[in-house]
C-alpha cells in the first residue's frame, strides 16, 4: 500500500516562484551587469586619457613607453569619448546603492578633464583659431618650398607629372626618391621652370635660386647586425604581416630594417634677390624602425650636429655645418615629440606658424601620423603650410611658403 504524499516537507508547503518575483531578479542582475559595463568603460577612459597626457609631457623620453607619444589624437579622443558615454551606465541606481553618488563624481571629473583634453588639441594642436581668421596673407617677397620622401619599394616605373601633384611650380625642391633618374627627370620637367639640379644619391635637390653648397654627412647610430635574434624574428613577422595587409588595403609594400644611419643634407641657397639674404637647410632623414629609441637617435643625432658646427672646413674657414634657417625633412617622429626639440634646438614648427586641421603625413593611403617637418630658424617666418597627397611613394609631401621677418 502506498503511503500518502508527506505534505509536511518545505518543499511541498513553499508555493513556486511568482513570475514576477523571477522577473525582479532578472531585472537586478541585468542592472548589476550594466553597472559593471559602466565601472569597467570608467577605466578604460581614464586610462587612455592618462596615456595621451604621459604622451604629451613625457613624450619619446622613455624608450620603452615612446609608443604613447605617437598615438593620434583623434584616436584618443574619440575611444575616450566612447567610452566616457558608457561610463553614464555605472550611475544606474540599485536599491542598495552605496557607490552611485561615487560614480557620479568620477564621470562628472572625467567630463571635465575630457573636455578640457578636446579643447587643448582643438586650440593648440589643430590650430583651429587660425582657420577663422583671414590667415597670414601671401607676400610677394617669399619662397615656396616642397618636400617630399618619394621613396617606395613599390615606386612607379611610369612618369608621374610633379604639375599634378604639387599644383605649382615651387622655387625649392628636396625630394628623396629611388625612382630611375630618367623617369625622375621626365616627372620634374612638367612643373615647366628652370631647376639647377644636385644629387646626393636618393637625395635630389632641385633650386630656382642657386646652389652655392651642398653637402651629405652620414650619422651613425648603431653598429652591427642582429639576424637570428628574437628583435630580427619580431621585425620579420611585422614585415610579412604589414606587407600582407599593405596588399588587401592598398598600401605601399615595406621593409622593417635595423636603423643604422641618419642623414643630414647641408643646402645653401643664395636667396638673396628675394629674402635680402642666404638660406641654409638642415635636409633631415632619419630611419623609421619602430624599435629605434627615438631620444637616444636623437641625442646621437644632436651629439653630431655639435661637433659639425664647431668644426671649420679647412677649405674655407667656415663652420662644416653652418646654423640652419630651416631644419626640414622625414625625422619618422610625430609632430610634437620631444626628441625633434633635441635635433632642432627647439625651433618651431612651420605648422604651428602657418598651419591648421588634422595634419598626418604617414602612410599615403591611410595617414595616421605626422612624421615630416619643417622647423623654422629666427630670420625667417613660414606664411603657409600644408601637406599634399601625392601619387606615389609613402608619404604626403610638404609645402611651405617662407619669408624673411
Amino acid at each position: 500500500m502506498t503511503p500518502p504524499p508527506d505534505n509536511s516537507s518545505p518543499a511541498a508547503t513553499q508555493p513556486p516562484p511568482h513570475p514576477r518575483a523571477r522577473r525582479s531578479r532578472l531585472t537586478s542582475l541585468t542592472l548589476r551587469l550594466t553597472r559593471a559595463i559602466g565601472w569597467c568603460s570608467l577605466t578604460m577612459a581614464v586610462l587612455g586619457l592618462a596615456m595621451f597626457w604621459y604622451g604629451r609631457t613625457v613624450s619619446d623620453r622613455v624608450h620603452a613607453l615612446q609608443f604613447l607619444a605617437w598615438l593620434p589624437s583623434w584616436t584618443v579622443l574619440w575611444t575616450c569619448g566612447v567610452f566616457l558615454t558608457l561610463s553614464l551606465l555605472a550611475r544606474v541606481k540599485l536599491r542598495s546603492d552605496p557607490l552611485r553618488a561615487r560614480a557620479r563624481r568620477a564621470t562628472r571629473v572625467l567630463g571635465v578633464v575630457f573636455f578640457a583634453t578636446c579643447l587643448y588639441v582643438v586650440l593648440l594642436e589643430l590650430h583651429v583659431t587660425r582657420a577663422m581668421g583671414t590667415g597670414t596673407p601671401a607676400n610677394p617677397g617669399s619662397i615656396r618650398i616642397v618636400h617630399w620622401n618619394q621613396e617606395s619599394l613599390s615606386i612607379t616605373k611610369s612618369v608621374a607629372p610633379m604639375r599634378t601633384d604639387i599644383g605649382y611650380a615651387p622655387e625649392v625642391l628636396l625630394i628623396s626618391s629611388n625612382q630611375p633618374q630618367a623617369i625622375f627627370d621626365q616627372s620634374l620637367g612638367t612643373l615647366d621652370r628652370r631647376y639647377t639640379v644636385q644629387r646626393h644619391g636618393g637625395f635630389v635637390i632641385a633650386s630656382s635660386f642657386d646652389i652655392m653648397q651642398s653637402r651629405l654627412f652620414q650619422i651613425s647610430l648603431a653598429d652591427g647586425s642582429r639576424e637570428g635574434t628574437r628583435e630580427h624574428q619580431v621585425r620579420k613577422w611585422m614585415e610579412d604581416h604589414w606587407n600582407d595587409w599593405a596588399q588587401a588595403l592598398g598600401l605601399a609594400r615595406r621593409e622593417f630594417p635595423r636603423g643604422l644611419n641618419a642623414w643630414i643634407v647641408l643646402v645653401e641657397l643664395d636667396t638673396r634677390a628675394v629674402l635680402g639674404q642666404t638660406t641654409t637647410f638642415w635636409w633631415v632623414d632619419l630611419p623609421s624602425d619602430p624599435f629605434a629609441s627615438r631620444w637616444g637617435n636623437a641625442q646621437i643625432v644632436r651629439t653630431r650636429i655639435d661637433q659639425l658646427t664647431t668644426t671649420n672646413d679647412p677649405a674655407t674657414g667656415a663652420p662644416l655645418l653652418p646654423p640652419a634657417d630651416v631644419v626640414i625633412g622625414d625625422f619618422n617622429t610625430p609632430r610634437g615629440s620631444a626628441s625633434l626639440n633635441v635635433i632642432t634646438g627647439s625651433l618651431p614648427h612651420a605648422f604651428d606658424l602657418a598651419g591648421w586641421g588634422d595634419a598626418r603625413s604617414f602612410p599615403r593611403t591611410y595617414p595616421i601620423i605626422h612624421v615630416d617637418h619643417t622647423f623654422v630658424g629666427p630670420r625667417l617666418i613660414a606664411d603657409h603650410y600644408e601637406l599634399i597627397r601625392p601619387s606615389l611613394g609613402d608619404h604626403w609631401l610638404q609645402s611651405i611658403s617662407l619669408r624673411r621677418k
